[in-house]
């Protein structure tokens, strides 16, 4: 992902959920209101070094089932 130093380790739990509202984070493009409910959050912030622990909704870190 480009500003992001390559090699960096995480170790927050994601899930596939979270795959979706990354891609649209990474390329600009807005949720419509009916995909913001869905499951899951954009991992944008978590590469570039963010602690997303505390995100819930199904999102990084939150229920995935």
């Amino acid at each position: 992902m480009p500003g992001v130093p390559a090699g960096q380790v995480r170790s927050t739990a994601t899930s596939l959920v979270d795959i979706y509202p990354t891609a649209l984070d990474v390329v600009g493009v807005p949720a419509v209101p009916e995909e913001a409910s869905q499951p899951g959050a954009s991992l944008v912030a978590l590469a570039a070094g963010e602690d997303l622990t505390a995100e819930v909704d199904g999102g990084v870190g939150g229920d995935h089932q």
